[in-house]
Parts: C-alpha cells; structure tokens; sequence
C-alpha cells in the first residue's frame, strides 16, 4: 500500500459557519486532499486519488430552537447512515464514533443526495445562525446587566 503525504491544518469554524467549513473541505476535496481526521480547530489531511469527496458537518448537541424542534443531531439520528459513504468506504466515517465532543464531520455519498437532503442543510444553516443570534443577544443581555448593578 502506497504511502500517501499528509497536512494538517487549523482553523475556527463556529457553528454559523458550518457552510463554510463543507465549502473549505470541499475544495481541499477537488485539490486532491481528502480529510481523514478532526478535532475542535484541526483538520488533517492526507493526498488521495480517489474521486472528489464532499463533507457536511453538524453538532450532534440537544439544542431546541424557537420552533420546538430538536437538532440537527437528534431530528436526524441517521443522518451519516441516511446520506454518508459507507463506513469501507470512508476512513472518516467508520471513526465518527471515536469523537467526544458535538462536532460532527461526514462524507457523504453522492448518489444518496436528495431534495431531502438540501432541506437539511438549510435548516442547518438558519437554527446555527440562530443560535448565534442568541447567544449574542444573552451574552449582551449579561453585560448591560451587570455594568448596571456595578454602577449601583
């Protein structure tokens, strides 16, 4: 078995961004670079032959957005089996359980892409901003909070 070279890169993707992050590994993807490993801001890489892959990425978290319905992770909890290469297929899918924290990277399976599947990357993509949007919100809630009471 031939030996393959590697890189590894890092870079902060929070989850509003996650159509960043398919969009990034996707064209490391088209240069010949297909991901084989992950964690919090690194991604390693390693030169393939193989045809082009493409990746979506999800937290695996049980967040609720506004509308009562749960996650991306938890409405579809067969999302990698659903639309992702088989595990023989995929050196990063067949390690996904081995990860211990939300983020969640698979490669998908070109021929299982559906309308469905778009519906999923937008819904995505809007509760992620949304969360975002929040958080925001909270965060700024807390410091005009407290500067009130320390001015007090």
């Amino acid at each position: 078995m031939p030996q393959f070279a590697k890189m590894i890169k890092y870079k902060f993707f929070p989850s509003h961004k996650y159509d960043k992050l398919d969009a990034w590994l996707n064209d490391m993807s088209k240069n010949g670079w297909r991901l084989i490993n992950y964690g919090f801001l690194k991604y390693e890489f390693q030169r393939s032959n193989n045809a082009e892959r493409t990746y979506f990425t999800y937290n695996l978290g049980g967040f609720r957005n506004d509308d009562g319905y749960y996650s991306i992770g938890l409405r579809y909890p067969r999302l990698k089996e659903q639309y992702g290469l088989a595990p023989r297929y995929s050196f990063l899918n067949k390690n996904i359980r081995d990860k211990f924290f939300s983020k969640i990277i698979i490669e998908l399976d070109a021929k299982k892409i559906d309308k469905g599947f778009s519906y999923i990357v937008d819904e995505r993509n809007i509760l992620y901003r949304k969360q975002f949007l929040m958080n925001i919100i909270y965060i700024s809630i807390a410091v005009i909070g407290f500067a009130i009471i320390t001015i007090i």
